[in-house]
């Protein structure tokens, strides 16, 4: 693991930690939109925690422990099947209105102050995630990742010190645990930030993270955050989908060249069979 840190930060730092040793590159499928913006804004387009499908993506695994404590507990007095005393069932009643009130509160505070930019990390790209995140006409972003690193780590810096140092920028593997539903016998965790871990049933995405964390009671809280980049200095490569046609691949080298950007093409080496009828 490898650590970028600003000096003289106090609470506002950049983290850019390496994959696994032996994971060279990290990949981010597109859909044509999105890397049409990414060719002509040259921006990194960062996504609140709120907009997942995965409702507890960014919750801390204390507060899932704290819900599954109450989870199996009702609403009603005569709902409970047990010889439990009246009193009893009262107290634990109201004790999960106050957890279901505290998990909503407290999931919308750490998903709305958490942004992510996300990768695939693997040395070959993933048919899986061509078919998850794409179609036919989409491309995938190919990086080793040291090189991303060090071009990144300059518009990094000049982000958050625009930001008057109200957020973080960190980089990572996800870490998959037993989270939905969630395993009690799960050890107690010291992930520094919650937008750093996802349930295990997403593990075949293998994931690398840009995580945009900001500090709490910001006037505002941003739909979303686009980071501009020098593209440039990335040394990406652009992999186009293995069933693309020809004339639509000729678009995307057309494209390439008409923005004057240093980024390679690739068609996919995969090779499937045509299925059309």
């Amino acid at each position: 693991m490898s650590t970028i840190q600003l000096n003289n930060m106090k609470a506002v730092k950049l983290i850019l930690n390496n994959p696994e040793e032996s994971i060279q590159y990290v990949w981010k499928y597109l859909d044509l939109h999105r890397f049409i913006y990414l060719l002509t804004e040259e921006k990194l387009f960062f996504t609140r925690l709120d907009k997942f499908e995965d409702p507890i993506e960014g919750v801390p695994t204390k507060l899932l422990r704290r819900n599954n404590k109450y989870s199996n507990i009702p609403l009603e007095v005569s709902d409970f099947v047990d010889t439990t005393p009246i009193s009893e069932r009262e107290k634990l009643i109201n004790e999960k209105k106050l957890n279901d009130y505290l998990l909503k509160s407290e999931t919308e505070e750490n998903q709305q102050r958490q942004y992510v930019n996300c990768w695939f990390a693997g040395n070959r790209e993933s048919m899986a995630m061509w078919n998850i995140y794409s179609n036919p006409d989409s491309v995938a972003i190919k990086a080793n990742f040291t090189i991303l690193k060090e071009g990144l780590t300059t518009s990094l810096q000049k982000f958050i010190l625009k930001h008057g140092r109200r957020l973080s920028i960190i980089g990572d593997k996800i870490t998959y645990l037993p989270l939905n539903p969630f395993d009690t016998n799960l050890e107690k965790q010291h992930i520094n930030f919650s937008g750093l871990k996802k349930d295990e049933s997403f593990g075949y995405e293998n994931e690398y993270r840009f995580l945009i964390s900001t500090i709490k009671n910001l006037d505002r809280k941003e739909p979303f955050y686009a980071v501009p980049v020098d593209i440039n200095s990335l040394g990406l490569t652009i992999v186009t989908h293995p069933s693309m046609e020809e004339w639509k691949f000729k678009n995307i080298k057309n494209l390439i060249a008409l923005t004057n950007k240093s980024i390679t093409l690739e068609k996919s080496p995969i090779i499937l069979r045509n299925t059309k009828i």
